[in-house]
């Protein structure tokens, strides 16, 4: 289970995570299967390849669930997922993935589409025409009403809040259709969350997981984040720590530094491969992905109540275009950030403590789960 404890509570809001701690001058814990991962010796890697743990994973889940769902995206992650479970046969009951009506860019000048375009491709090459493919749309409002739900959404306990659209990896919109779809059942959905943050401390190296990235999985039992199970962290984190040690030499790195850098869709294709994953189906998709996520994460909050050009130039287009046509559930989205603000203590203490930069209500600072440590 992954979740913050602040105060002996369990929350998956970030922001009400923060607040919390505000109140009861507590500190924020950030736990990501921690009572799994005690188990474990992170010495030891595990002999076997990643590719047949992989495997033997993809079984498993099989034999857990009646219904088994795959969040795919067409992205690295994802379709390594597609991938092992393609070579091994197994059935999936379930793909779903949303339509991102964003373009990106291939880093060589050329736009590129996300998983809407690849319906066609789905359909086509799916080796099991007995598995349902449904997409959603990821500005569809009855999913988004179910983190938005009037202007101090963003006071309550619910997870995958700090996108305005919905999120495709295991949030809170894909598990609403996989309960529409299969209630009757037991269901699982598998989500590629997701590669391990390495660190060096005094001559010894250390995985983690950090918040930021899990926010949308928070507190749901019935979603498996696919590399988080244990023994494949292990491996992949191992496998992050070689590479690492072997390109040390050619960076400028200080005694806590996390991965290579994915400022660019190459250098995030040959980390991605280090550490075992497929292709991606539309090559740059899953860079570009993050880089646009970090973008908007730049929104600064302005008390005038309007945007101004810097917030235009890193706001969300599709977001802001329905601000500014007075959409209810776009708008709701906003006042949940002036509320936040109007907290004017709240506000101070969140800006200076739990923000990347003063203003960016989005774009908080990470908490790193519970340190492993893997050995020298």
């Amino acid at each position: 289970m992954i979740y913050y404890l602040v105060n002996e509570k369990k929350i998956y809001n970030p922001y009400l995570a923060y607040y919390e701690s505000f109140i009861s001058r507590q500190p924020i814990k950030f736990y990501c299967y921690d009572e799994e991962y005690d188990k474990i010796d992170w010495t030891k890697e595990p002999e076997e390849s990643f590719e047949l743990l992989m495997d033997q994973h993809a079984h498993r889940l099989r034999n857990k669930y009646e219904r088994l769902i795959l969040s795919w995206s067409g992205g690295t992650d994802s379709h390594t997922i597609y991938n092992v479970f393609k070579r091994n046969q197994i059935h999936l009951d379930e793909i779903i993935y949303k339509i991102d009506q964003s373009h990106h860019n291939d880093g060589n000048g050329k736009n590129i589409y996300a998983a809407d375009k690849y319906a066609d491709w789905l359909i086509k090459n799916h080796w099991d025409h007995t598995t349902k493919i449904t997409m959603f749309d990821e500005y569809d409002p009855m999913l988004k009403g179910l983190t938005v739900k009037g202007e101090y959404w963003i006071f309550e306990n619910n997870p995958d809040v700090c996108k305005f659209f919905a999120s495709g990896s295991g949030g809170l919109a894909s598990t609403f259709l996989c309960e529409k779809n299969h209630a009757a059942y037991k269901w699982g959905l598998i989500t590629g969350l997701e590669k391990p943050y390495i660190l060096k401390v005094n001559g010894r190296w250390y995985t983690r997981q950090r918040d930021n990235i899990l926010n949308s999985v928070m507190g749901q039992k019935n979603v498996e984040c696919f590399f988080l199970d244990p023994k494949l962290n292990l491996k992949q984190s191992h496998m992050a720590k070689k590479v690492l040690k072997k390109f040390k030499k050619k960076f400028s790195l200080n005694e806590e530094w996390n991965h290579l850098p994915v400022a660019s869709p190459i250098a995030y294709k040959l980390w991605s491969a280090q550490l075992g994953r497929h292709e991606e189906l539309t090559p740059g998709i899953s860079a570009n992905g993050k880089l646009i996520v970090t973008g908007w994460k730049k929104f600064i909050l302005n008390f005038n109540n309007k945007l101004n050009e810097q917030n235009d130039k890193n706001f969300e287009i599709e977001l802001l275009h329905r601000i500014k046509n007075c959409d209810k559930l776009a708008l709701d989205y906003l006042k949940g950030f002036y509320n936040l603000a109007n907290e004017k203590d709240f506000y101070q203490f969140l800006n200076k403590n739990c923000l990347k930069n003063t203003g960016e209500v989005l774009n908080t600072k990470d908490i790193f789960s519970k340190e492993y440590c893997l050995g020298t």
